[in-house]
């Protein structure tokens, strides 16, 4: 072949090998163009990857923490569904227990009516009884109210007789029964005290009130004319309050009174005390205080006792109280205080009686 050809052939394979090179480029360059796109894709589907995987984490965490969340709310509502359970049952307890207490107090309010009615009733009654008790007792107040004025009245016409009769009566009597009072002197370990008494026996023996000599150490008589000698104490009747005392020296001081044992006096008639009122503090002779007989009183535990209105004072205890006749139907015992002249005597029988033991008389 000539140069020329060869030269023209060689031209054209060069060009065909540079048209073979330019396309293997382009395929090189398009394939490392698709390379690197589809390695950015790796990396950036490898990003996206990593991405939604730590968003899965993250809401797989959000879950858990909701579910967390959830346990917990649902532990709350049943802790308040129990609740809600126990305060239903208390609320229905307390319903019950209202009702309950409403038919009690329903009950309680029918047995109070009735009870108020049935007390009412039984009041009425006690009502109706006092009333007619008061009307009793008006009409016994207007009988014992007339029977007072007829005493009363008694009372007066004595007293008015009392102020016309004659003083030397009581003169008379005063010396008659005189020289049968005594006073009576007593020492004890706490006190210094005196009163009176009255001879009943020539034989030295004394009635006198058991509180005048209680306790005594010393014991000491003082006759009318004031002589004076020793005493003892032969009986006491406390029951009574009647003491028995007995002297031995001057004898022919004994003189005994005169003792009525039958109770034939009535209330209003004249009666006198014949005694040494305070005779501690004032010596000398005895006195005299006329009055009416006020009352036979009965006291309970103690017996009878007769009541006189004769005025008596401390150191009175133990005198006699005598009829207008000089006979000895009482020995006083006790004064009421804060009043006037209301004085009480141990019958004479009574006395007597205490007397008659002290003898010997009597074994009971």
């Amino acid at each position: 072949m000539a140069d020329d050809e060869i030269k023209v052939i060689d031209i054209l394979e060069n060009k065909n090998k540079k048209r073979f090179n330019r396309k293997a480029f382009f395929r090189i360059a398009g394939s490392a163009v698709v390379v690197g796109a589809l390695g950015c894709l790796l990396i950036m589907q490898n990003i996206a990857l990593k991405k939604a995987n730590d968003n899965i984490l993250e809401l797989s965490q959000s879950i858990q923490a909701y579910k967390n969340d959830m346990a917990s709310v649902k532990t709350d509502v049943s802790d308040a569904i129990n609740d809600i359970s126990k305060m239903t049952k208390s609320i229905n307890d307390l319903n019950r227990a209202v009702i309950d207490e409403q038919e009690l107090r329903k009950d309680s309010d029918t047995a109070l009516s009735q009870s108020i009615e049935l007390l009412h009733s039984e009041n009425q009654s006690r009502i109706d009884n006092v009333e007619s008790n008061l009307e009793d007792i008006r009409k016994d107040t207007q009988d014992i109210s007339g029977k007072y004025d007829e005493l009363g009245l008694y009372i007066n016409d004595q007293i008015a007789g009392l102020k016309s009769v004659d003083t030397s009566i009581y003169r008379e009597l005063y010396d008659k029964v005189n020289p049968s009072v005594v006073r009576v002197y007593v020492e004890s370990q706490m006190r210094i005290a005196g009163g009176s008494g009255v001879i009943v026996s020539d034989d030295g023996y004394i009635i006198t009130c058991q509180h005048v000599v209680d306790g005594a150490r010393k014991l000491l008589i003082y006759f009318h004319d004031g002589t004076e000698c020793p005493a003892t104490v032969v009986r006491e009747d406390k029951t009574k309050d009647i003491a028995i005392l007995r002297f031995t020296d001057h004898l022919d001081h004994s003189i005994p009174a005169v003792f009525d044992l039958d109770v034939d006096y009535q209330m209003g008639d004249l009666s006198a005390l014949i005694g040494y009122p305070q005779s501690f503090l004032m010596q000398g002779q005895s006195t005299i205080t006329v009055g009416v007989l006020s009352g036979i009183r009965e006291v309970k535990d103690w017996g009878t006792y007769v009541q006189t209105s004769a005025a008596s004072n401390g150191g009175n205890s133990g005198c006699p109280l005598v009829t207008l006749d000089g006979r000895v139907i009482g020995i006083l015992d006790c004064t009421i205080t804060d009043t006037e002249n209301l004085n009480f005597c141990v019958p004479a029988y009574d006395a007597m009686a205490v007397y008659d033991r002290a003898r010997g008389k009597w074994t009971n």
